[in-house]
């Protein structure tokens, strides 16, 4: 539904004492409320989005019409870092984030990218997630994560995360930027294997198609590091050592 805005200015013409015509007085300058025009709230047609359990990692794919646009719904926790991005064929859609309850915007500190957003969640709420129309149908696929926080021992410098992971699944973390990192899959099913991603830039620092169980090196930035289970369900171990 589109609503039109029309703003009417009045200017008035104001006569002095002898009689002679004084300026027109200005109208204060008006300027439209940027959040009232972001505001959105869930239609009858947006779907719920879940995460499965013990997954970090999850993934939509559709086709947007050329005339609408798509809508999803997730709810999650205050303060859980997430990530959304829509991916395309061609152009990739704008991406944007609202609250399911007041309709407010979220925009992320990523404005550049409007395919990509990453944010802390402000409450303990659902979100709107909406993946604009392009003009033509296009394919798209939706990838949201909520990476954990890596914590490593201020004595030691090294953290270890023991977790039972499903067939296939994603597990991922956030580590702090470091002078180095080195980080292990020191125990896993014989096919799982680590990433490592940039968090804000998305730049691989080790791909998938390497396919290791380990990684050593500077990390400028924070960075999203993942466990990537095999075909079978299985215990893993993941421990990182940093240097400051």
């Amino acid at each position: 539904m589109r609503f039109a805005v029309m703003i009417l200015g009045t200017s008035l013409a104001l006569t002095g004492c002898n009689g002679a015509d004084a300026p027109a007085a200005t109208p204060p300058e008006t300027k439209p409320a940027a959040a009232a025009l972001d505001t959105r709230r869930p239609s009858a047609s947006a779907a719920p989005i879940a995460f499965a359990t013990d997954s970090t990692v999850t993934s939509v794919q559709g086709t947007l019409a050329a005339d609408n646009d798509a809508e999803f719904v997730i709810g999650e926790e205050k303060g859980t870092l997430l990530l959304v991005q829509v991916v395309a064929p061609s152009q990739d859609p704008k991406l944007t984030i609202h609250r399911a309850d007041t309709g407010a915007n979220l925009p992320d500190e990523h404005p550049n990218n409007v395919a990509h957003w990453i944010e802390r969640l402000p409450d303990t709420v659902g979100y709107l997630i909406v993946v604009h129309k392009t003009g033509t149908a296009t394919p798209f696929v939706l990838n949201l994560e909520k990476p954990r926080a890596l914590f490593f021992d201020d004595r030691t410098l090294t953290a270890e995360v023991k977790l039972t992971v499903p067939a296939n699944a994603v597990v991922s973390f956030v580590a702090p930027p470091s002078a180095s990192i080195q980080a292990d899959l020191v125990a896993a099913p014989k096919d799982a294997y680590i990433t490592l991603d940039g968090l804000d830039d998305g730049k691989a620092l080790l791909s998938a198609e390497a396919n290791k169980r380990s990684f050593s090196g500077a990390l400028a930035d924070e960075v999203i590091l993942r466990v990537h289970q095999d075909a079978t369900a299985g215990d893993v171990t993941l421990r990182a050592q940093r240097t400051k």
